[in-house]
């Protein structure tokens, strides 16, 4: 049974109407099943496999995939409904959603992707202020009238520039962040080689920053890019980072991600123009620092990125699920914390055998557990595991 309190099929990011939202990766890359590559781009029918496509159709492979399922398997059903507490009972949970109807599961897996981004640390004049925008991925364009804020110079706040200037937006743009970072440009042809060709030493956050721009000189030098030496090691990401100690992951968050993040996390070229469209007119102002100083604006669109840490998430089924003890968030307060094999660690440190997750609540045991490769390779393990058991239940938020 597939739970949800919305439509299902696209979620958030690919539910967007807009088709000049693109994927961040490349249709040969974004194929739901690990065991074939070229599904997306056979079912494509008519784009080259190196194309970034708008998310609006990759959530139509989304979509499409589920009807198909629930066409072919008479055990898989779907329900629209908001689940915000689950009840232990008889080694299995009592699932209640907002109306009160109970219904029970063998076997519970979270799928719950990404929530809105937090605002704790905006002052609360400004999120009580009528122009305040506290989601980034809803909100009518339209209506957006004057200069505005970005507070986060990340991706969100590039997809943010994209929307307003396809809806006529006519003001000015300030963005805001600590580093005044923003996103590199994606090359679609970049390839992730085997990773020892840069010898690499991954044994700490520094040896590893040390290693990777002395291959980057090195590649640069021969004329070759610096992307694959990134790419290359995108799927060891999770065993590297589970080596390092929680001091060193710590150091990495503190004064090293920003760096990676602009360059792990790129935006298709189209988006990077509108951008730099911007810049040119004079209309698109970067600023670095935080929210202590005034500011003549419209609106404020918060732009820091999704809410991980489950003991300040404001949604019922999290606060429930903390309180009874069933998760427990990671010390690092980037998601729940959780086995090699997916299954939920609670309160107590003991490792449910019921209750499992799968993509961003995973990112702090994981780190690299919010793309599509992560999550369709996640889900293909977890299915294996638990194919045997009576009865399996997702969540999907």
């Amino acid at each position: 049974l597939l739970l949800d309190r919305e439509a299902f099929g696209p979620g958030t990011a690919y539910a967007a109407p807009s088709r000049s939202h693109l994927m961040n990766g490349t249709a040969r890359t974004m194929s739901a099943f690990e065991d074939d590559e070229q599904h997306l781009v056979r079912w494509l029918t008519d784009e080259p496999g190196h194309t970034l496509i708008p998310r609006s159709r990759f959530g139509e492979y989304v979509r499409d995939l589920l009807d198909d399922a629930l066409a072919r398997c008479p055990t898989l059903s779907r329900e629209r409904a908001q689940i915000v507490d689950l009840v232990p009972r008889g080694g299995g949970y009592e699932l209640v959603d907002c109306d009160g109807r109970m219904q029970y599961a063998a076997t519970v897996v979270l799928a719950l992707g990404n929530f809105a981004p937090t605002d704790e640390a905006l002052p609360a004049s400004l999120r009580s202020h009528p122009g305040y925008v506290a989601n980034p991925w809803r909100f009518d364009a339209s209506e957006i009238r004057g200069d505005v804020l970005c507070v986060g110079s990340g991706l969100t706040a590039m997809d943010v520039a994209v929307t307003l200037q396809e809806r006529g937006f006519t003001g000015g743009l300030h963005v805001l962040s600590r580093r005044g970072l923003v996103p590199l440009v994606e090359d679609p042809f970049a390839e992730a080689p085997d990773a020892a060709r840069f010898g690499l030493d991954v044994t700490s956050p520094y040896r590893l920053l040390r290693t990777m721009r002395r291959a980057a000189r090195r590649e640069a030098a021969h004329g070759r890019d610096w992307r694959p030496i990134v790419e290359s090691i995108r799927a060891t990401t999770p065993a590297i980072w589970s080596g390092w100690s929680l001091r060193e992951r710590r150091q990495f968050l503190r004064h090293l991600e920003a760096y990676w993040s602009i360059h792990r996390y790129r935006v298709p070229a189209a988006t990077a123009r509108v951008w730099a469209d911007l810049a040119r007119s004079g209309r698109l102002t970067l600023h670095r620092g935080r929210v202590t100083t005034d500011l003549d604006v419209a609106h404020v669109i918060n732009c820091t990125g999704p809410q991980s840490d489950y003991a300040r998430i404001d949604d019922p089924l999290v606060r429930n699920l903390v309180r009874r003890g069933l998760i427990a968030p990671d010390a690092l307060s980037m998601g729940i914390r959780a086995t090699a094999e997916y299954a939920a660690i609670g309160r107590d440190g003991r490792p449910s055998q019921s209750l499992f997750a799968i993509g961003p609540p995973l990112r702090g045991e994981r780190y690299e557990s919010t793309a599509i490769p992560e999550i369709r390779r996640q889900a293909a393990a977890l299915a294996e595991h638990l194919v045997a058991e009576p009865a399996v239940l997702t969540i999907a938020g």
